[in-house]
């Protein structure tokens, strides 16, 4: 399993996306409605996904990005306690981030 470290991602480098930063799951954990930003320096689309922790595909969500700050709305009142991953999907490179439900 590695280190502490290791299983959280801890100073492991995260892929660089030319024009394309991923901010975080806010509020975290979440237990109804939660968003996501992130900023683009030209017009971009995005394939989101989120799955949880077997997984499972609980949403898929398309945007088009628009240069400058964007912003992706979700809502997880219906989803069961746990650990969720969110992957944006951008011109063939992915970037993952992790986030709690709990209501």
């Amino acid at each position: 399993a590695g280190t502490p470290a290791d299983i959280v991602g801890i100073g492991i480098p995260e892929i660089v996306i030319p024009g394309f930063f991923l901010g975080h799951i806010s509020p975290n954990p979440l237990s109804k409605q939660g968003f996501l930003n992130f900023n683009a320096s030209r017009q971009l689309n995005v394939d989101f996904s989120i799955s949880n922790m077997n997984g499972q595909t609980i949403m898929k969500k398309y945007i088009n990005g628009e240069e400058g700050y964007n912003k992706v709305l979700f809502d997880a009142s219906d989803w069961p306690n746990g650990l969720y991953f969110i992957e944006a999907l951008v011109e063939g490179k992915s970037v993952v981030r992790k986030f709690i439900v709990q209501h």
